[in-house]
């Protein structure tokens, strides 16, 4: 198992976040460009022990509505305790 980082700064849009992470943590081809193929992919990693996002307040500035979504899945990765996701000021 293995720790991962993401920059939020890279991370303005929905579009920008999946092509982030799904460069950084080997999504696999049919990865959809959509939240609830982020969200199945996301609880299927098998190899993640901690992700930690750094500059998480840059993360998804541009549609509010997209940060509650992706705060939703990150709180329910965590819940489960599959692995944990960290906020920058978390860390």
């Amino acid at each position: 198992m293995k720790n991962y980082s993401i920059n939020g700064a890279n991370c303005p849009d929905k579009m920008s976040l999946f092509k982030e992470f799904s460069t950084a943590l080997n999504f696999p081809d049919y990865f959809g460009d959509n939240w609830d193929s982020f969200e199945e992919i996301m609880f299927d990693l098998p190899n993640i022990k901690n992700l930690f996002i750094t500059n998480f307040d840059s993360l998804l500035t541009e549609k509010q509505n997209d940060k509650e979504i992706f705060e939703s899945i990150i709180q329910a990765i965590n819940a489960e305790g599959i692995y944990k996701i960290y906020k920058a000021e978390m860390i």
